[in-house]
């Protein structure tokens, strides 16, 4: 009986999966979404030159951005392109600055020496940051932010962040080998 259930939750989970690829590909479908290749090169430069300079400069990237000096060409040119076209879309566009203030650096994990898996990780990051910003601008819309079962969820989320964050500044310092787990 456990096999057969474990079963079902897999099929249910792809399932899921294909309907909710499907209903984001139509929604973001007539949004009309075009990146700007010079200013996708600027961030994608500029990310791989901070990258690079992290072993040396523990600067987060918006402050290597910000305090960029000639030494850094391909930061400097991003600091000075921050108002240029990054993104545009149906009624609307992001510029650069509009794109970093919600971009994680993190998230493009691949080191830029690896340029094509580098450069899909980026484009990638920008298409999940519009995709997120017109999915919550929907949900704004149908003021589902005041829904009890998404008010429930936001707590749960928010109790599991908090547990996980306690939980890596108590353990931070302490190592523990496998013989020891054990025991």
């Amino acid at each position: 009986i456990y096999e057969a259930e474990r079963y079902r939750q897999i099929l249910f989970y792809r399932e899921l999966g294909k309907r909710a690829a499907d209903y984001v590909s139509a929604f973001m479908k007539d949004k009309n979404v075009v990146t700007k290749g010079p200013s996708f090169s600027k961030i994608a430069s500029g990310l791989a030159e901070w990258k690079k300079q992290q072993k040396e400069n523990r600067d987060s990237f918006a402050s290597a951005i910000q305090n960029a000096t000639p030494e850094q060409p391909n930061l400097m040119d991003l600091k000075q392109a921050m108002d240029d076209i990054l993104v545009t879309f149906t009624d609307g566009h992001w510029t650069i600055r509009d794109f970093l203030q919600r971009f994680d650096p993190k998230s493009v994990k691949t080191l830029p020496d690896n340029k094509t898996k580098f450069m899909s990780e980026l484009n990638e990051q920008i298409g999940l940051s519009m995709r997120d910003h017109f999915l919550l601008a929907k949900a704004r819309q149908k003021k589902l932010q005041k829904s009890r079962s998404v008010q429930d969820q936001l707590i749960t989320w928010r109790n599991k962040w908090v547990y996980n964050e306690m939980r890596r500044q108590f353990t931070r310092g302490i190592h523990i080998d496998d013989e020891q787990a054990k025991s």
